[in-house]
């Protein structure tokens, strides 16, 4: 217990044997780890998506969510932890917010982490930069007099595997905009 107070740790509710500090570090005192009950800091690994986990309570938890339980109190309903500098390792109890998901996704795409993909990079993209440009020359040397001749929408349609909106929008730029 001196070790706990010496450290400045705080116990983390509802997971036993589990502390943290205001630095975003995590220590267990479990009695059946190989430490035999005496307090040690968890080494806290990378989950995939970039937040830092650890094992506790024979699972495995978010660094981020320990150190929220643990300093901001039960999690309200509808909210997550936000990290409010973007820095999603930076688990101190400063850094960590409670807000809704809509608040939180907001502050993800201000602060420049989410992109919104688009041309080759969007998932429902069925042409590369290069397929655009081509689909745009052709069009433009079939539009004769602002129109197309008869049949050669559906030969578009059927070459690229677009609808007809589809293959006006990309000639006309509505989508595809920062192509050739």
């Amino acid at each position: 217990m001196d070790a706990i107070r010496e450290i400045g740790c705080v116990a983390v509710p509802e997971v036993a044997h589990t502390y943290v500090t205001v630095a975003g570090d995590v220590y267990s005192d479990h009695p059946g780890n190989r430490w035999r009950g005496r307090l040690h800091r968890l080494k806290p690994s990378d989950n995939g998506r970039g937040y830092l986990r650890v094992r506790c309570g024979g699972r495995s938890v978010c660094v981020h969510l320990l150190v929220a339980a643990a300093f901001l109190g039960p999690k309200p309903a509808g909210t997550e932890v936000n990290h409010k500098d973007g820095i999603k390792t930076n688990n101190r109890r400063d850094n960590l917010e409670y807000v809704t998901r809509s608040e939180n996704m907001k502050h993800c795409h201000r602060m420049g982490m989410a992109k919104n993909p688009s041309g080759a990079d969007h998932h429902m993209s069925k042409l590369t930069a290069e397929r655009v440009a081509e689909l745009r020359q052709e069009y433009a040397a079939l539009r004769v007099s602002g129109r197309l001749p008869d049949g050669a929408m559906k030969r578009l349609q059927a070459k690229y595997g677009m609808s007809d909106t589809g293959i006006t929008c990309i000639a006309r730029r509505k989508t595809w905009r920062d192509q050739p």
